[in-house]
């Protein structure tokens, strides 16, 4: 008897716990809508902000942050609000009209916020900054090297607990090839050499190892090629000339 009745209070147990965690996971993949305007200590000080958090899609991304005409999410598209850890450590392409956040002052009051599903969130210069999940949060960390890896249009993080920063403007970008938009989508700066960007960009891209480009150059050229000025085409060097 003893027996029969301490096999029903296991298997009892066993169904209210499930339906416990189904109920937990339900509840974290639920999509939500919330519109906060907060004060918070960001890098310059006390900074009051406006955001809105999307549960709809944006250019087919489910995660994003509105704030100041610029939305806002992370190449894997994984929540802004969760504070369980993800990482990145596998090859995504950057969607087209998207660009990996820069490291700005306006951006990283963004990053500090939200948790983002990360300890740290890495920006277009390579540098990875605490999220509110791992305080204090909007601090450097680690060292100098870049904290993402680069391919052409892929990009991918060779750590555990960290993710990359992604941003696209709602205004018009007219910037074109060889040349890049600020955030906020006023003013268009030239990339430098051993960089590129096409038209329409918000950031440059490196070139790939053992390729190279000039200043406002839209693509990246082989050894013993060259691109001229305005051209997106290489041409191969011509008999008693080089390139580097």
């Amino acid at each position: 008897m003893w027996l029969s009745r301490l096999l029903f209070f296991l298997v009892f147990t066993i169904i209210i716990e499930a339906k416990e965690t189904n109920w937990s996971i339900e509840k974290s993949l639920r999509p939500e809508s919330i519109n906060t305007t907060q004060q918070f200590m960001g890098l310059g000080g006390l900074f009051e902000h406006n955001s809105s958090i999307h549960s709809l899609s944006v250019n087919g991304r489910i995660n994003t942050i509105t704030s100041n005409g610029v939305v806002y999410s992370t190449l894997s598209d994984i929540s802004i609000t969760s504070f369980v850890t993800t990482c990145q450590n596998y090859w995504l392409t950057l969607p087209n009209g998207w660009a990996i956040a820069p490291d700005t002052a306006e951006v990283r009051n963004v990053l500090v916020q939200y948790p983002w599903s990360t300890d740290v969130l890495i920006l277009a210069s390579g540098v990875g900054y605490r999220t509110s999940k791992f305080p204090p949060a909007g601090i450097a960390f680690g060292d100098s090297q870049s904290k993402f890896t680069q391919s052409g249009n892929q990009y991918y993080c060779p750590w555990c607990n960290y993710q990359i920063m992604i941003m696209k403007s709602t205004a018009v970008n007219t910037c074109g090839a060889g040349t890049y938009s600020n955030s906020s989508g006023s003013s268009c700066a030239t990339c430098p050499s051993g960089k590129y960007s096409l038209a329409g960009s918000y950031s440059c891209s490196n070139c790939v190892y053992g390729k190279y480009s000039p200043r406002g150059a839209s693509t990246c050229c082989n050894s013993g090629s060259y691109i001229p000025p305005g051209s997106s085409i290489c041409f191969t060097c011509s008999a008693g000339t080089y390139s580097a």
